[in-house]
């Protein structure tokens, strides 16, 4: 009966074994928490520094940098589904950055380093910049023929007249002619290629696919003006481009999903400039002085189509292209006592 509600020296010794572990378990639990939530947040500000830097070089007209991570880095690039007005930026496990810039690059980029390119797109006044990415392990090949070689060389290497081309040689770009394309294949083990052709060729594109990793696209200009035509993807897929820097836009993109994205998110934003410009044609147009400039009204009508082109999102090469060059052509003739648009 004296023993009765002591507790012996072993139960002691267990709880103080219990207690003890339940702390450490705490305590491992909280540091692994806190490192996880650590990680995320480095994860995030990596993806949102990123985004800043592209922000900050959007403020040129045409621009390069070479982006220094300090460390290892892989960065996902997603489109969440079609139709999205943004595509996701995403490193390590942290929710994604939702970037509303019209982005060309591959679906994952890893490395310690990646390339940025970006360019002015005007359609036909400025709307936008357009950026293109790429990093180690991605080589870009333009093939071109005898009636496409000044255009390959102008867009991935200097033409006989020393000219700078559009993508500067260190993204991985370069012009090759048809039979160097074929021989390839010992320089293409450990990179990712893209092969661009200006005009089908079914024994070409056949032997091209053969080569390791190799992705195979025809750009279709138009007869009258390469700055216009369609892009056909290694899916089959076709979307159109507008411009050059647009063109360059499918050398880089992902996938054909990836470019019709970029391609979507400029066509609204020519929806977002030209309001802002029908918004200034209204305030010219019912200024005292110039109720004479009967030019304003035709104006008035091609930026109402344009605007209407876009909301309707068809993507015809033709109707782009006539309301473009006639919207270019009445800004030339406006000037003097009656001001331009743009």
């Amino acid at each position: 009966m004296q023993n009765r509600g002591q507790v012996g020296p072993v139960f002691k010794y267990l709880m103080a074994i219990i207690v003890c572990t339940m702390f450490l378990l705490f305590f491992i639990n909280f540091g692994m928490t806190y490192m996880k939530q650590q990680k995320s947040v480095e994860s995030y500000m990596i993806t949102t520094g990123f985004d800043d830097v592209l922000s900050a070089l959007g403020s040129s007209e045409d621009a390069s940098n070479t982006y220094n991570f300090g460390l290892k880095t892989t960065i996902d690039f997603k489109v969440p589904k079609k139709g999205s007005e943004y595509i996701e930026l995403k490193s390590g496990g942290n929710l994604p950055l939702k970037s509303y810039k019209a982005i060309f690059a591959p679906s994952k980029i890893t490395g310690t380093k990646v390339e940025v390119l970006t360019k002015r797109w005007y359609f036909p006044y400025p709307v936008d910049n357009l950026f293109y990415l790429t990093a180690t392990g991605y080589k870009y090949f333009i093939v071109y023929d005898d009636e496409t070689e000044s255009l390959a060389k102008d867009l991935a290497g200097a033409d006989a007249t020393d000219v700078t081309a559009a993508i500067p040689s260190k993204f991985g770009a370069e012009a090759v002619d048809a039979a160097k394309a074929k021989g390839l294949k010992s320089s293409l083990a450990n990179v990712k290629a893209t092969f661009i052709l200006f005009e089908e060729d079914a024994e070409l594109e056949s032997a091209l696919r053969k080569l390791p990793n190799a992705k195979v696209r025809v750009i279709k200009m138009d007869k009258d003006d390469p700055d216009y035509g369609e892009i056909m993807f290694e899916d089959g897929q076709e979307y159109p481009y507008f411009g050059k820097p647009m063109m360059i836009g499918a050398i880089f993109a992902e996938d054909s999903a990836m470019y019709e994205h970029a391609l979507s998110v400029a066509l609204n934003k020519v929806g977002v400039v030209t309001k802002i410009y029908l918004g200034k044609l209204e305030y010219l147009s019912n200024t005292p002085q110039l109720l004479t400039c009967t030019q304003y009204a035709l104006m008035k009508m091609n930026l109402e189509a344009l605007y209407s082109q876009v909301r309707s999102e068809d993507t015809s090469v033709p109707k782009y292209k006539s309301l473009v060059e006639g919207i270019d052509n009445n800004n030339e003739l406006l000037g003097g006592d009656c001001p331009e648009i743009f």
